[in-house]
């Protein structure tokens, strides 16, 4: 592909991309979208751009997945759902749970439609730095008002008021459920 004077859709790119992130070959991945970007052959899309964003997050590199997201915006494409839940859980894996649930405050004010994988991420996140009862009130302010919550949200609450050893919060919430 990189060395074809009629360079592929970005779309066959974006493909071979993915397969590689699925492997986990989080570095691969990324040297291969430098090597694209400095061919200059074809032009990434919001997709490319996604998942690099990522590969930066499972590698730790939150300051350059933030780039790609200037760098999304500098092109004129509209970051989506997947690419800031994506930054929000880069943020979370690397014990920043402070700096997700701020990021998240920016993009809802900025009109960003989240749904309920961002908040289960958000809330996962609380819940792994023992912040179950920050968790609980998220999960209590989007109930039936901001996206539909799951099962996966209260099972992640009541698993860390479980480990929290308090085991009458969690049949509580169980019950409200």
């Amino acid at each position: 592909m990189h060395n074809n004077h009629n360079p592929p859709p970005i779309i066959e790119f974006n493909k071979i991309l993915s397969s590689i992130v699925k492997l986990k070959h989080f570095p691969t991945a990324v040297s291969l979208f430098k090597l694209l970007d400095l061919q200059g052959g074809i032009m990434p899309d919001i997709v490319t751009l996604s998942i690099l964003i990522n590969c930066y997050c499972h590698l730790g590199h939150m300051p350059l997945a933030f780039s790609v997201l200037s760098k999304i915006l500098k092109l004129g494409y509209q970051p989506d759902t997947v690419t800031l839940t994506t930054l929000m859980k880069g943020l979370c894996l690397h014990g920043d749970v402070k700096k997700a649930l701020h990021f998240h405050d920016t993009v809802a004010a900025l009109g960003y439609h989240l749904d309920a994988h961002t908040y289960g991420t958000l809330i996962n996140g609380l819940c792994k730095i023992a912040e179950t009862k920050a968790a609980l009130q998220l999960l209590r302010k989007i109930e039936g008002k901001v996206v539909k919550t799951d099962v996966i949200m209260y099972n992640t609450i009541i698993d860390s008021l479980c480990k929290d050893k308090l085991i009458a919060e969690a049949k509580n919430v169980k019950n409200k459920f």
